[in-house]
């Protein structure tokens, strides 16, 4: 017996009794572009009469499962009640996933494959290819509802409008199909961010020879001169009467801002913590607690 599908309240009910399947073209509302509708159905009709109980249907749009109606027979065997339910349709998050830029893999429109199209937070889209080794960009907006994409663009100055159906997309991947019955196969680029500027290493930008150009009275760096190597040694120096005259010699360390200089006294050793508040090739700038310092590089 034939099927009889009739739309009320935004829900297709059946009449007399469905067979195995049962294929119909949906009529472009509810955000579908054309395309045909195939409800597949999980039982199988018995000289015309089905047995009381729990039944289920799948609504099949272009081969990709779009929700389910449920349904129970709990009286007469002759006809089909009316759905329980609306249908549960699942339809993924259309505005949220076609942000960003997809690049075209394959395609039967105009646009060639390597073609991007950039759609923005904001409604906005951009679309940039090259035909005959030509580059083109055009700019647009787009709005969504639910799967059907329309496209508003301006060419020359002539102002096209398109709808298209989406007919699958994820976090990865889109594939598109216009009125025309051509479609589309896109993949989404990623953006690739540079890597983050990493600070300056203040312990390989400490070794050298700095000139004490100003510290606080008291201060460790009470030298004209001081010389830090790259195995931890350091040594301050005085120029007298034209030579160079080590005063003293330690070993330091630096962690993150923290400057340690160690000294070997008659009485044991002495420490110095002292806070680098700036370093850079040309310039050491470091905190006491007698004050401030600031110390140039000679070499």
């Amino acid at each position: 017996m034939a099927n009889r599908l009739r739309r009320s309240g935004g829900l297709y009910r059946a009449r007399y009794l469905p067979v195995s399947s049962e294929v119909f073209t949906y009529g472009g509302t509810a955000g579908l572009v054309g395309g045909t509708v195939t409800l597949v159905w999980d039982c199988q009709a018995k000289a015309g009469k089905f047995e009381p109980g729990p039944y289920q249907a799948k609504i099949i749009i272009d081969n990709v499962e779009r929700g389910v109606i449920n349904w129970e027979i709990k009286g007469s065997k002759d006809t089909m009640p009316d759905p329980v339910k609306p249908p549960d349709v699942k339809l993924p998050d259309f505005v949220k996933l076609i942000v960003g830029k997809w690049e075209v893999v394959k395609s039967d429109e105009e646009i060639p494959a390597g073609g991007v199209l950039e759609f923005t937070a904001n409604g906005k889209v951009r679309s940039t290819f090259k035909k005959d080794a030509k580059a083109t960009t055009l700019e647009g907006t787009y709005a969504l509802e639910k799967d059907v994409l329309t496209l508003t663009v301006k060419l020359g100055d002539e102002t096209l409008t398109e709808k298209i159906l989406i007919r699958s997309i994820s976090d990865t991947e889109m594939t598109t199909l216009a009125k025309n019955g051509k479609g589309v196969e896109f993949k989404k680029l990623r953006d690739t961010k540079p890597d983050p500027v990493k600070p300056p290493d203040p312990a390989k930008l400490i070794v050298g020879t700095w000139e004490v150009r100003a510290v606080a009275p008291g201060s460790a760096f009470v030298s004209d001169y001081v010389a830090f190597t790259a195995d931890g040694k350091v040594r301050f120096v005085a120029r007298e009467q034209g030579k160079e005259v080590v005063i003293t010699e330690g070993t330091y360390t630096v962690e993150n801002d923290t400057l340690t200089l160690k000294f070997k006294l008659d009485v044991g050793v002495k420490a110095n913590t002292i806070t680098i508040t700036k370093v850079s090739e040309t310039e050491l700038l470091i905190k006491e607690s007698r004050g401030a310092g600031e110390l140039k590089r000679v070499k």
